[in-house]
């Protein structure tokens, strides 16, 4: 009896299970319908022939991209190699390869082809996905937020500490440069003599003679000339005279005109000049414009420079002496870790750590995100790419218009090569939090 009870206790729970589970797949009849189609279906596969050689993986993806509607995986490539190979799961140079696309993919029409993309493998890719134009803006606008917002007390308290420094490290940079130029005197003379030859007197010389002198000499003659009729006014041929010819004769005294020039110069010559500095220094400007606009000018002194820049004995100087005063000076060291150390330096330090670091919180989660929310989109592609070795290389599958002549399965289809640095269509975010 105990036994007849219990069984029909246990058909009734299975038929009124039966019935409520009948009830609640009503809902998924159709999702369900779709994944045994999809499971049962057959799937099609094509050989691809690539216009130039590629790195391809098995397991990389086949996007179909479409203008009104998202990118979605139709396949992926099983094959990269038509010889047995050791390991197939590592990536290989090819240029063929065969791709298995699912039971959804679209019919392939005649003119479809496949494009090939690869993630960049420099750093550049990187620095350009996680700052991108509206990151770089986003997070410069938290900067000059906090700068505004806490300049004042910041500057107050860290302008001591760098004005100090700066005032003992430029001493030291003159004093050791002084010295370096000193240690490399002999260098820089033979590098003169070389110059003096090759270009002040074969380029510079001719130069300033041609091109320069006829500037100067058009320029300056009206002021000349009124400053020496001025001079000849106010000149004494009688004193400049005999004091000549005192000169010439055997008496004792000597250097008269010398003394009378110096005389005439100090009381009439010297006020003339100065009455002039006006029009001299527009002279000058003059001169230097129109040098300076001389094509001729232009052309030997930039050859001059090139020349020069590009010596490389000149190039070994240079760095030589830079080496001396900002990398090798341990006394440069010594007054930045004296200054940087002291308990005003590391007052003034904390004291900026703590206005500054809302704002270092804020642009961390703007590049990576937050424990409350999920890491940015940016870091993301960044992650999948770098350390878990994905969205590396994928096929673009583009469909024509013309969906009215379907190629056969023993088709194989071209690949080509498509745009550099295009991003990843399917994106996968990483969803992990902090």
């Amino acid at each position: 009896m105990r036994i007849l009870i219990g069984a029909l206790i246990w058909i009734a729970l299975l038929v009124g299970g039966g019935v409520y589970l009948a009830d609640f797949n009503t809902e998924r009849a159709e999702s369900n319908s779709q994944l045994v189609q999809y499971l049962t279906s057959s799937r099609r596969s094509y050989e691809l022939s690539f216009d130039q050689q590629s790195v391809v993986k098995i397991g990389d993806p086949v996007i179909l991209v479409v203008d009104d509607g998202p990118a979605q995986i139709v396949g992926y490539v099983i094959n990269n190699s038509q010889e047995n190979v050791e390991d197939p799961r590592l990536p290989r140079w090819t240029d063929w390869a065969k791709v298995e696309l699912f039971s959804s993919a679209p019919e392939i029409a005649e003119m479809d082809y496949l494009s090939y993309h690869t993630t960049p493998a420099s750093m550049d890719w990187v620095v350009q996905m996680m700052l991108p134009p509206y990151k770089r803006q986003e997070i410069g606008q938290l900067i000059m937020n906090a700068y505004s917002e806490n300049q004042d007390e910041i500057a107050q308290v860290l302008q001591p500490v760098v004005l100090r420094s700066v005032r003992e490290a430029a001493e030291v940079v003159k004093e050791e440069f002084y010295a370096s130029i000193a240690r490399h005197e002999q260098q820089i003379s033979d590098l003169g003599n070389r110059y003096q030859v090759e270009l002040v007197e074969e380029e510079l010389v001719p130069l300033i003679k041609d091109e320069i002198w006829p500037i100067v000499q058009e320029e300056s003659a009206p002021v000349a000339s009124a400053i020496g009729q001025r001079m000849w006014k106010q000149a004494s041929l009688w004193r400049f005279g005999w004091r000549m010819l005192y000169d010439q004769s055997p008496l004792p005294e000597k250097n008269l005109v010398k003394k009378e020039f110096e005389r005439f110069m100090s009381k009439h010559g010297s006020p003339i000049i100065e009455s002039y500095l006006p029009e001299i220094m527009l002279v000058q400007q003059e001169v230097m414009r129109r040098a300076s606009e001389n094509e001729e000018v232009q052309t030997v002194v930039s050859e001059a420079s090139m020349q020069v820049l590009r010596d490389p004995e000149f190039q070994k100087l240079t760095t030589d002496i830079l080496r001396d005063v900002f990398v090798d000076n341990d006394r440069l060291i010594q007054v930045f870790e004296k200054n940087w150390s002291s308990k005003e330096a590391q007052d003034a330090l904390q004291l900026t750590n703590a206005r500054l670091d809302p704002t270092i919180t804020e642009i961390g989660q703007a590049l990576f995100g937050s424990a409350e929310k999920s890491i940015t989109p940016e870091f993301s592609r960044v992650l999948r790419n770098r350390i878990l070795h994905k969205d590396q290389q994928w096929l673009a599958l583009h469909m024509t218009k013309n969906r009215n002549q379907p190629v056969n399965r023993n088709a194989i289809l071209k690949v080509v090569n498509g745009e550099t640095g295009t991003e990843n269509p399917f994106h996968v975010p990483t969803r992990s939090k902090f």
